[in-house]
């Protein structure tokens, strides 16, 4: 239950985490799920008409495929403080684990995601490599 004073916005990424895991959970890991995966990345990645090179539209696939490729929890850390810009102390509340492991996910994570996009064979020369 929510309690006044407390973050409000970690209470509820926290319910939305959980409701994730749970549906997660009760999906079989079977070849129609490994396809709704894909199906669900691809729809992701911006169209043509939304990006005017065809670099950006490659950039793009590279990224969520290497996001594919980073285990749930470093994913989740990334996304939570990455995209959505939360701290360190709201994604650990969130995720329930300490500050400290939160930081620790993150920089693996960033650094898996680093190894892959530079280990890209074939990408354009237009995207600059990550550091």
């Amino acid at each position: 239950m929510f309690r006044a004073g407390t973050n409000l916005r970690a209470w509820l990424f926290t319910i939305m985490r959980n409701i994730y895991i749970n549906s997660m959970r009760a999906k079989s890991a079977s070849a129609e799920h490994a396809q709704q995966s894909l199906d669900d990345a691809q729809a992701r990645v911006p169209t043509p008409a939304d990006i005017a090179t065809p670099e950006a539209i490659l950039g793009a696939k590279d990224i969520v495929s290497a996001l594919d490729q980073l285990s749930v929890s470093q994913r989740e850390v990334l996304v939570l403080v990455a995209l959505e810009g939360m701290s360190y102390l709201e994604t650990a509340q969130i995720t329930g684990v300490p500050t400290g492991t939160v930081m620790s996910r993150l920089a693996r994570s960033r650094e898996k995601l680093r190894r892959i996009l530079n280990a890209k064979p074939g990408r354009p020369a237009g995207l600059r490599r990550v550091k």
